[in-house]
């Protein structure tokens, strides 16, 4: 059985911490597509310490009890009321539904065979996304499939404590209204067609690239 630790954390500290790092993932994530793929590890790193850390916090707030010990999201996620849990399951379908559509029709080709299309699967194979995107294995392909719940996460937190809304300019960009601007440039998307950081892409991973400049006299 997982431990626990052995006191309460502060929670409202620890929710500001996972804003942080989720704000980190989300700045990144406006950059140019060809430096977000470069970025890949980093952007792992810091969604899955994010979604870990939510999911201390709420547990502790619902439980009134120290949170488990350790980084694995399966088990932090089963630690959470079963309404809590559904509703990220429902929100991680919601989100997943045109890749798992994409994964079932595409069932017997290899590329597609690793994508969950169950979130009790999504949890599995991300379960320890942290240490092993943190480390990293030459030649090993890792799974990360929980970006989806973070907002649906997060919003929880804040319907059972509305005073920790961050009122500062910067975290106040994770608002789910508020809406980090892309570049503005012509972009077009292609298929990854190159490994980053030893992790291999998968068919359902993609890179948005700078279009092909207008010709003399065209449009700018």
């Amino acid at each position: 059985m997982p431990k626990r630790l052995e006191d309460k954390i502060d929670a409202e500290d620890w929710f500001a911490r996972a804003d942080s790092f989720l704000l980190s993932n989300r700045v990144i994530e406006t950059l140019h597509m060809e430096v977000v793929a470069a970025c890949t590890q980093g952007v792992v790193v810091c969604g899955s310490c994010a979604v870990e850390l939510y999911l201390k916090v709420l547990a502790q707030l619902e439980r009134d009890t120290p949170p488990l010990h350790g980084h694995d999201l399966k088990e932090l996620a089963h630690d959470l009321t079963g309404p809590s849990y559904r509703r990220l399951e429902r929100a991680w379908l919601k989100e997943c539904a045109p890749v798992i559509k994409m994964a079932k029709e595409k069932a017997n080709d290899p590329q597609w065979a690793g994508f969950p299309t169950e979130f009790r699967k999504a949890l599995a194979a991300s379960a320890k996304a942290f240490i092993k995107w943190r480390y990293g294995e030459a030649g090993i392909v890792h799974g990360w499939y929980l970006g989806q719940i973070t907002n649906e996460l997060r919003n929880i937190i804040l319907e059972l404590k509305p005073d920790w809304r961050p009122s500062d300019r910067g975290r106040a960009l994770l608002d789910p209204k508020t809406n980090l601007a892309k570049p503005k440039d012509e972009q077009f998307l292609r298929p990854m067609d190159w490994s980053i950081l030893n992790n291999k892409p998968a068919a359902f991973d993609f890179k948005i690239g700078r279009g092909p400049k207008p010709k003399d006299g065209g449009s700018g």
